[in-house]
């Protein structure tokens, strides 16, 4: 049977690879992040943002209905004033690629 000082030393080695593993995991979501500002930074540009609301014909109260976002909002993006942003940015991305502007 194990002793103290034994059952101590496996536990300190179990603790060290879990903190390892959450280390891992933590820079892992890090790179998917940065990956994913820089997909956003390339697609959400504002003309294509513009191009899609004229494609579809649509004002740019229409298209900031669509995306559950301000009138105003719209308008800052397609100047270029303000970058889309969480689930504003989902759904444009989303209607982007249904209207084959973006990869």
């Amino acid at each position: 049977m194990p002793g103290i000082e034994q059952r101590q030393q496996e536990l300190a080695v179990l603790r060290r690879q879990y903190q390892q593993a959450r280390t891992r995991l933590a820079q892992a979501r890090q790179r998917e992040r940065r990956r994913t500002r820089t997909r956003l930074a390339q697609v959400l540009r504002p003309e294509l943002i513009r191009r899609l609301r004229q494609q579809h014909e649509w004002s740019q109260a229409d298209l900031a209905e669509r995306l559950g976002v301000a009138r105003n909002t719209v308008d800052r993006w397609e100047h270029g004033h303000h970058r889309p942003r969480g689930a504003g940015a989902r759904n444009l991305v989303a209607l982007l690629e249904q209207a084959h502007l973006v990869p």
